[in-house]
């Protein structure tokens, strides 16, 4: 199995190969569209899921807007669109047409629980039931064994491939955290993109009010406006955004988090405890054990009642040189 470890970088014109994108709930901003267009150089473009909320999937002026979107991104890129929790909410067989549509686009795929090779990659859309979203069950045996099931039911004659890099678009990173899911489905894949996290949030008493100054960079100026004007802006001055963009290796014991500013945590699963760790203590791990990277973006949400999304930027690039001095760097042996 060859072996990834994921560069990201916070600020868009960084020349990585994909650039992630997710949770956008039917809010499209077209400068981020346009800025997208002009100053990144990425050649593929992930979307993790959520685009829309529930049955706006049937409403055609989100659909337009949707579509608006990514004519502008796809005008010199290729763009893999999946889908999240929020986008199964009343996806009627309207919904599902007007999904698909979004293929109409040049140089748009649309793919739901099924595959698609671009060149020397192949993209695999999983997107479980939304009955396994649920918090409360995310470590029980029925949600890993119907994860499991799930993921057979569409993939059964999945073959892994050592001459692509075979892509897993995922929503939920913490499907991923069980050690029977990656033993079944993350070991196909080389890297898993996901979203779902909104401002930071990781479902562990440790990290959450970890402040990272890193990502208000990437909120325009109108969007802090219009927050510092909000009668409650109190979440403004402490936000929780530690790990709306990041990268978590999956282990027996536990996981390792490689926050935006490239801090690294260990989380020991039996101890329910974080340690902070440096380069060589991964590079030691990754030596030892084959575990792909789960990369997570998100939205900046805080304020919900404002009803104002805007997606993170995770770009990703692979490379064969192992390098772990300043940056995460892509590792891929043979």
């Amino acid at each position: 199995m060859k072996i990834f470890n994921a560069l990201y970088n916070l600020k868009s014109e960084y020349n990585g190969e994909y650039l992630l994108l997710a949770d956008f709930h039917g809010a499209f901003n077209l400068s981020l569209a346009h800025y997208i267009k002009e100053n990144d150089n990425s050649k593929y473009i992930i979307i993790a899921g959520d685009l829309l909320n529930g049955n706006e999937w049937s409403n055609n002026i989100k659909i337009n807007q949707l579509k608006e979107f990514l004519k502008i991104i796809s005008s010199n890129k290729k763009i893999i669109v999946s889908l999240g929790n929020h986008d199964l909410w009343h996806l009627d067989s309207n919904g599902i047409k007007n999904f698909y549509s979004l293929s109409k686009i040049d140089n748009v795929f649309p793919i739901y629980n099924e595959s698609l090779i671009l060149d020397n990659n192949r993209f695999t859309s999983f997107v479980p039931s939304q009955k396994l979203y649920s918090y409360k069950k995310q470590d029980d045996k029925e949600t890993i064994d119907s994860l499991i099931n799930e993921y057979h039911k569409h993939f059964s004659n999945f073959s892994y491939s050592k001459s692509i890099i075979e892509h897993l678009v995922s929503h939920n990173p913490m499907h991923f955290s069980h050690n029977e899911v990656r033993k079944e489905i993350s070991s196909n894949h080389d890297i898993i993109y996901t979203g779902h996290f909104h401002d930071g949030w990781i479902p562990t008493k440790h990290l959450q009010n970890k402040y990272d100054e890193y990502l208000d960079k990437g909120i325009p100026e109108v969007i802090k406006k219009k927050l510092s004007n909000s009668k409650d802006n109190s979440l403004i001055k402490e936000p929780r955004r530690n790990l709306s963009r990041g990268s978590i290796y999956i282990y027996e014991d536990g996981y390792i988090l490689i926050l935006p500013n490239n801090e690294i945590y260990y989380y020991n699963k039996q101890e329910n405890h974080y340690s902070l760790k440096d380069s060589n203590y991964l590079e030691g791990r990754l030596n030892n054990e084959k575990v792909p990277p789960v990369i997570i973006s998100g939205a900046v949400n805080t304020f919900m009642n404002l009803k104002l999304f805007y997606p993170y930027i995770t770009n990703v690039s692979l490379t064969n040189e192992y390098s772990l001095s300043n940056k995460i760097k892509v590792i891929k042996k043979h």
